[in-house]
């Protein structure tokens, strides 16, 4: 889960362990691809505007590197722009206020 909102990245984490699946909290981008989960995770749960690199430059970064995890969009501000990449790589998009059931349901979908 990257997400520079302490809240929702603590509490998206919190719901994707409940569901047995270990969960990482990271409040940047960068501070994402620092870390070695970035060679590891199953999805990507990310918000779209952040403090530095955006969820959809990381996606891009990721994606032009040839890696293929999964990712799961959240956004309150939702632009022509972020419906222009999510759509061109193929990746869901979730408007926040965030309804739990339907992220458990693409996590569910993503990693089964």
């Amino acid at each position: 889960m990257i997400d520079d909102e302490c809240s929702i990245r603590l509490s998206t984490t919190a719901l994707v362990r409940s569901l047995g699946h270990d969960a990482h909290a990271f409040d940047s981008a960068e501070a994402f691809l620092a870390s070695e989960i970035q060679h590891t995770a199953d999805c990507i749960v990310c918000d779209v505007q952040m403090r530095g690199m955006s969820g959809t430059a990381l996606l891009t970064q990721l994606r032009m590197a040839g890696t293929r995890t999964p990712f799961i969009f959240v956004s309150g501000n939702v632009t022509a722009h972020d419906r222009l990449i999510t759509a061109r790589y193929g990746v869901a998009l979730l408007e926040k206020p965030i309804d739990p059931e339907d992220l458990v349901a693409l996590v569910v979908d993503i990693l089964r």
